[in-house]
Order: C-alpha cells, then sequence, then structure tokens
C-alpha cells in the first residue's frame, strides 16, 4: 500500500513537472487577489482531470480488453484530421508588436 502511494506520488510529480514551472512563473508575475484565483484554477483544473480521468477509468470497464487498445489511434486520427484541415485553410502571417508595419 505505502508503495504504491510513494509510486503516484513520483508519477504525478514526474508528468507534471512543466506544470510546476509555469505556475511558479505565473505565481510570480501576478499581483495582488490574482495569485489566490490562480492557486483555486490550478487545484481545480487538476481535481477536473482526476474525476474525468476515474469516470473514464469505470466507462472503460465495460469495454472488452481488446478494443482498449484501438483507443490509442483516436488521438492520431484527430491530429490527421486536424492537420489536414489546416492546410486547407490559408493562413497569413501578422507581424505583431512594436516592430510590426502597417
Amino acid at each position: 500500500m505505502l508503495t504504491s502511494i510513494f509510486t503516484s506520488i513520483v508519477a504525478y510529480i514526474s508528468t507534471n513537472i512543466d506544470d510546476i514551472f509555469v505556475l511558479m512563473i505565473l505565481l510570480a508575475s501576478a499581483m495582488g487577489g490574482t495569485k489566490q484565483k490562480l492557486i483555486a484554477g490550478h487545484f481545480l483544473g487538476v481535481g477536473l482531470i482526476a474525476v474525468i480521468s476515474m469516470l473514464g477509468a469505470v466507462g472503460l470497464q465495460n469495454l472488452p480488453l481488446n478494443y482498449v487498445g484501438i483507443l490509442g489511434l483516436v488521438p492520431i486520427a484527430l491530429g490527421i484530421k486536424a492537420w489536414h484541415e489546416r492546410d486547407d485553410e490559408t493562413v497569413e502571417a501578422t507581424a505583431v508588436g512594436l516592430l510590426s508595419m502597417t
């Protein structure tokens, strides 16, 4: 039991290390009451992701084990679809900032 808890903590920290750095930068640049909103939003977001993951795990229990591996193709298909849709659109580069010409 203790090893499972330790493994869970290490897995959470190692997969969210970039999120921790982004949160530290945002907290360092925040002023006044914004820090409380940042922290509350972070905990709300992490909690929401955990709840959605648990609901997904419960839903996958009804799916045969052979089909669970096929679900890995869903993000690949979505990425290919977005890539093809992006190619269809013409993207114009616009300069923004101090040195942009208007």
